[in-house]
């Protein structure tokens, strides 16, 4: 277990309130991965007719070990930057510690 917090403490923002982290897994080929939403740069606000603000993000994700097919992910998050509502294509969404045993799956077959 103290190797999955190493893991887990290295992918981790210093400011836990400005990154969201986000883990798929490839339709595709399998592969896990993880990207980072940046909460004070990568958003953009939504006004809503009833005064409602909101905020939008959308990233493609592309893996390295040969696939490359594009994930495609959508956010909303509400004025408190919580999400609210997420869509994926091409993917699914998975944990963090369904992630990060993958990871340290990988690093044990490496040794």
């Amino acid at each position: 277990m103290g190797l999955l917090k190493k893991i887990r403490d290295l992918f981790q923002s210093p400011t836990s309130d400005r990154a969201y982290w986000v883990y798929v897994k490839c339709n595709q080929c399998g592969e896990y991965l993880a990207s980072r939403i940046d909460l004070y740069n990568q958003l953009s606000i939504q006004y809503g007719d009833d005064g409602d603000t909101t905020f939008y993000c959308r990233k493609v994700i592309i893996g390295s070990k040969g696939c490359y097919r594009p994930i495609e992910v959508e956010f909303t998050f509400d004025k408190n930057k919580q999400v609210i509502d997420r869509k994926i294509n091409g993917g699914e969404f998975v944990t963090a510690d369904e992630y990060l045993s993958t990871k340290s799956e990988q690093s044990d077959d490496n040794e």
